[in-house]
């Protein structure tokens, strides 16, 4: 029988489930893929029971038929029973092979024993080396068949029939993203920009936690809901599907100048509005006041401006608007200078603005569409006068070009294109393993989260919705975990110790260009278990550690002393935040001395490691391996922010304007009153009545009271 003669339209085998571990069929089957015998893009032998049996069925004889076929693409082996030694001796041979092969998918899910970090990280090596030498091999056969010359296999160029798009796109099928990004390239030449930076969106973010004011006191900035923002303009993009890249970074005088040098489209800045400054954050949670004259030497540059466009989305940013105008910027969007925008106003027109800018329109269409956008806004007050407060600069330049010349996308973000993964963050020598590939390998999601400047998808629990009032402590913890190496965060249970630290690692989990003291962040919850608590700690500590590639798997029957070893020698070179949650649940135990000599051992044996602890008290000891312990005292909520937080978690407040009514009511007819917490001097009688009612300032118990006194709200405050 001659190979030609088993040549068919047959591309795609399906042999799940068939029970094939019995009689030797899968055998006859593998032998068939030699030589393309058998030419299928997509075998499946998945869930048939299939085991290696060390004699007939081994790493050699499947890869020796892999390695003599240039068709296959797919094969599906998920679901059987290959021990670790088969699977090592598959990858190793099909390291060993020139990549000559079409193979571009060889998938072992639920695999009897699973796979291991190391073997899922051989093999996407592998695959990823694969699919890049199958697509330079298909550009090699389009320009023979340019050319006019024929293939000298017949099974080769049967995967080339056609030159037009469709048909490329078609057999390139089974390539991943990565590959196909160099065809879409090709095949939309036409979209590409000449200049560096020419289809690209950098968004910077500015959230300092704290000002002084003009007594030098610590006051918070007002929260803003950035995640909102960035989400309408990530879903912007996405539905544009344009080849736009997309990156979000902290806004600080570096990223700045770093985004300056890639010489961005667009630049977004968001954040707080002053008449005279653009805030910017300094890097440890507080603010960078850059001047505008400032701003504009760094702007101006003999070469022209860096930036085709600006949008400054902030109140009172009309001066830094004339700012970059000045400076050679294009176009500029900013608001008029004694005006505040409203939220759903800003929302409106910045999803309506990019949604037209990113497909193509010129930047006066797309500032049109985003006024009407404004105008149409359901339940939006004066929506002429939110809409005039926009303003598009110069007034007297040419907003008739698009900022944009890029191509469609069949999908955006292209998770394998350079352009969309090249993320504003530095490479993280402490990123696991996992997270790595998967930047590479995985979905929209993972690429979503490097382009985001983040370190890592869940850095801890998240804190609760309505987390407020803590902006000077955050501060305050931020410095002393930037500068020290133990912090304990300690008060009485209620005051919000864990959502303080919680927030506290997303704030830094969002800053992963410019926080370059913490890759990674390891949260560890103390359980109310029976047993040794010590050791069980110590124990999910590293079992974080090895799902995130960092440590191999404990094995059963490790002692405590074993399990210091493996953590300390897994973080020695790791630049890590480790938050140890409710540490006094150790206090009192038999083995309440191990966690200090934990910590005595991790201290010594790593140079980067940062600890924080929550708990009712200090640990109290001098010095644990040479650190010393910095405490942080978390007090009770002021009365202002106790207010503020019962009108927010009220079920009776349903409005903005009825939770500011009410705040007004209860707290300004005595300003003096606002900053003091229940212990202060200074407190009167009303405000220490209105503090009993509602817990004392202690968060849970102000949560407790907006949903008991549902029937006093109307009356709070007016016996005054």
């Amino acid at each position: 029988m001659t190979k030609q003669s088993w040549r068919s339209p047959l591309h795609t085998l399906n042999l799940a489930s068939n029970n094939l571990a019995t009689g030797g069929l899968v055998l006859e089957i593998i032998a068939l893929l030699k030589n393309n015998a058998l030419a299928l893009r997509s075998l499946d032998l998945s869930d048939n029971g299939l085991v290696n049996d060390g004699y007939q069925f081994t790493p050699e004889v499947l890869c020796g038929s892999i390695a003599k076929n240039s068709c296959l693409r797919e094969l599906d082996l998920s679901g059987n029973s290959f021990n670790f030694q088969f699977v090592d001796g598959l990858l190793f041979h099909l390291g060993q092979r020139e990549a000559e092969t079409g193979l571009s998918s060889l998938k072992l899910d639920r695999n009897v024993p699973e796979l291991s970090e190391s073997q899922k990280l051989d093999l996407e090596r592998v695959l990823k080396r694969s699919r890049k030498v199958a697509f330079e091999r298909f550009l090699s056969d389009q320009e023979r068949i340019k050319s006019g010359k024929v293939l000298d296999d017949p099974v080769i160029a049967e995967r080339n029939p056609s030159l037009t798009d469709a048909g490329l796109r078609e057999r390139l099928s089974a390539l991943d993203s990565e590959d196909t990004f160099d065809l879409d390239q090709e095949l939309g030449r036409k979209y590409s920009p000449t200049e560096k930076g020419g289809n690209m969106i950098t968004v910077l973010f500015s959230a300092p936690l704290v000002f002084h004011d003009e007594s030098r006191r610590l006051r918070p900035f007002a929260k803003l809901d950035f995640a909102m923002e960035r989400d309408l303009i990530w879903h912007c993009l996405k539905e544009a599907s344009r080849d736009i890249e997309l990156s979000f970074d902290t806004a600080t005088h570096h990223r700045l100048l770093a985004t300056m040098t890639k010489r961005s489209s667009c630049l977004h800045y968001s954040g707080h509005g002053h008449p005279s400054y653009l805030p910017f954050e300094n890097g440890k949670g507080g603010p960078h006041w850059l001047q505008v004259n400032e701003l504009r030497e760094m702007v101006s540059q003999e070469g022209g401006a860096p930036f085709k466009m600006v949008f400054v989305s902030a109140c009172h940013s009309g001066l830094a608007g004339e700012t970059f105008a000045s400076a050679g910027v294009p176009h500029v969007v900013c608001c008029q200078q004694e005006s505040e925008l409203k939220d759903t106003a800003a929302l409106a027109f910045t999803r309506q603005f990019y949604l037209a800018l990113t497909v193509g329109h010129t930047v006066k269409e797309a500032f049109e569409q985003g006024c009407k956008a404004v105008r149409a806004t359901p339940n939006l007050r004066n929506p002429e006068i939110e809409m005039k407060k926009f303003v598009l600069l110069p007034r007297d330049g040419n907003h008739d070009v698009p900022v944009f010349n890029a191509k469609p996308l069949r999908e955006w973000p292209n998770m394998g294109s350079s352009r969309i993964l090249q993320a504003s963050s530095r490479p993280r020598r402490g990123r696991s393993l996992m997270r790595s590939r998967s930047l590479y390998f995985g979905g929209a999601r993972s690429s979503e989260l490097s382009v985001r400047n983040m370190m890592q998808e869940d850095p801890s629990p998240t804190p609760p919705q309505d987390f407020m009032g803590r902006e000077v402590d955050m501060f305050k913890v931020l410095g002393s975990i930037l500068t020290k190496r133990l912090v304990s965060v300690v008060g009485e249970p209620g005051v919000g110790r864990s959502s303080l630290v919680c927030s506290l690692c997303h704030y830094v989990n969002e800053r992963s260009s410019t926080i370059m003291e913490i890759d990674q962040i390891f949260y560890v919850k103390t359980k109310q278990a029976r047993g040794d608590r010590c050791q069980k700690l110590i124990k999910s500590l590293l079992d974080k550690l090895v799902e995130a590639g960092k440590a191999n798997p404990p094995d059963d029957g490790m002692d405590l002393e074993d399990l210091f070893e493996a953590v300390c020698n897994s973080l020695k070179n790791t630049k890590a935040l480790i938050v140890f949650d409710r540490t006094e649940l150790l206090e009192g135990e038999d083995e309440a001395q191990d966690f200090p000599m934990f910590l005595s051992n991790l201290f010594r044996e790593t140079r980067n490691v940062r600890v924080v602890l929550t708990s009712r008290q200090p640990l109290g000891i001098p010095s644990l391996g040479g650190v010393v312990e910095q405490p942080h005292y978390l007090r009770p909520l002021d009365f202002a922010n106790t207010v503020r937080l019962f009108a927010k978690l009220s079920p009776e407040l349903h409005t903005p304007k009825a939770r500011q009514d009410f705040f007004s009511r209860v707290v300004a007819g005595d300003s003096s009153q606002a900053d003091l917490c229940i212990s202060d001097q200074g407190i009167n009688d009303r405000t220490r009545s209105i503090f009993a009612k509602f817990g004392n300032g202690m968060p849970d118990g102000v949560e407790k009271a907006a949903y008991t006194l549902r029937d006093e709200v109307a009356t709070l405050g007016l016996d005054s």
